[in-house]
């Protein structure tokens, strides 16, 4: 048996965003995951679909926040419901997806699994294509040199992820970035995927 994988996402109020998420996440050809899904606050819909998608395989399971973190912030996202799904999670892998994330081929988790265990690294990242809902222009982030923004999307080993330290709300959006960062100050040791493996639409 593999490795389970803890695939993350975080989401408020945005149901067919999320139905395509965890639909995007069934298709993993990857053997053994689990999908942890955290609502920013309370949401009887949230709660209505979970209990539906919830039967299905892979193993769905979730939360939802008392409050409404994100309202906290002026123009960013919170990292509360992140945190709580880091408890929640029961991978020895973690990845995150949000909402408007997709991986873009089937095998993408594998990939960064393979590459994870093929170099005895502590977290991978690949390279993310990125646009802003309706408009045209797409860029794409991921470097072999670690830097500040291109960490979106990292797998890492669940005691790497500990070594990090809980996600810090007040970062917002920028968590995953900032975790990653604060790992490698740690002394972790990284690869990347220099493969187009998902994508993010962002929808604020």
């Amino acid at each position: 048996m593999r490795k389970l994988v803890s695939v993350v996402t975080g989401t408020w109020q945005r149901h067919e965003l999320l139905l395509e998420a965890i639909e995007n996440v069934r298709q993993q050809e990857y053997p053994n995951i689990e999908h942890v899904i955290v609502s920013d606050g309370p949401d009887v819909e949230f709660r209505r679909l979970m209990e539906q998608q919830s039967v299905w395989s892979p193993t769905i399971r979730w939360a939802e926040l008392g409050f409404w973190s994100s309202g906290l912030f002026t123009d960013s996202v919170s990292a509360a419901p992140f945190m709580v799904a880091q408890l929640l999670a029961r991978g020895d892998y973690w990845v995150t997806l949000a909402d408007d994330e997709r991986f873009l081929v089937p095998d993408a988790i594998e990939k960064l699994v393979d590459l994870l265990e093929m170099y005895g690294v502590d977290f991978v990242y690949p390279r993310v294509e990125m646009w802003r809902a309706g408009q045209p222009q797409r860029f794409v982030i991921g470097e072999p040199t670690p830097m500040h923004g291109q960490f979106t999307h990292w797998l890492a080993k669940r005691e790497t992820l500990d070594r990090g330290g809980l996600f810090r709300t007040h970062v917002g959006s920028a968590t995953d970035w900032d975790c990653a960062e604060r790992m490698i100050r740690a002394g972790c040791r990284w690869m990347f995927l220099p493969e187009v493996t998902l994508s993010h639409e962002i929808h604020k």
